[in-house]
């Protein structure tokens, strides 16, 4: 198993679960992925991104 140097990986796509556990195999820490069977929106997933880019940038952990 190699670690990968990021810290984060955000995959906003339906069904990226089994891509977000790669992440998690390969080290990753933190892993943010659409569970297997669930499906999202394109207006829900542009906003949480915004939401969730805009707390990180903001220093929230």
């Amino acid at each position: 198993q190699r670690s990968l140097p990021a810290q984060l990986v955000f995959v906003s796509a339906c069904h990226s679960a089994a891509l977000g556990s790669a992440f998690v195999e390969a080290g990753v820490p933190h892993v943010v992925a659409v569970r297997s069977g669930e499906q999202i929106s394109d207006e829900v997933a542009r906003v949480f991104s915004g939401f969730f880019y805009g707390a990180l940038l903001a220093g929230q952990t």
